[in-house]
């Protein structure tokens, strides 16, 4: 991967700039009245997979930097690729959240940790149709 990046001068750090989110515009964001919630703080795709305690650093951490930002606890989640398990669940409660989303419709037991919703990847599929 790094080869083929310096053979086509792909600069890193400038396309980073233009992906990610800095501090101060999740900031805006919250004090614009938005929700910021918790995603798992390296995006593991197969978060269920991690141990209890590699969770708990992946969500603490989250939680931790969104606090740090915006001065108020996170209250609210998104599963990354629609990965979680009861380990997920159990830490997500000790930390406070109080919603949660999965990423499809499936509507399971509708427990308040895994309400259904539309990944964007499935609706921008469904518009290139």
């Amino acid at each position: 991967m790094n080869r083929m990046l310096e053979l086509y001068e792909f600069d890193v750090q400038n396309c980073a700039k233009s992906l990610w989110m800095t501090p101060a515009m999740v900031r805006e964001l919250h004090d614009a009245g938005h929700v910021i919630g918790l995603h798992s703080h390296s995006h593991p795709t197969r978060i269920e997979r991690l141990d209890f305690d590699d969770q708990v650093r992946e969500y603490r951490t989250n939680f931790e930097h969104i606090r740090a930002i915006t001065g108020s606890d996170p209250q609210a989640m998104s599963h990354p690729c629609n990965s979680y398990n009861e380990d997920t669940l159990t830490i997500l409660r000790e930390l406070g959240i109080t919603l949660g989303f999965r990423a499809n419709m499936a509507r399971p037991d509708l427990r308040n940790l895994e309400w259904p919703r539309e990944d964007h990847a499935n609706l921008v599929q469904r518009m290139a149709a």
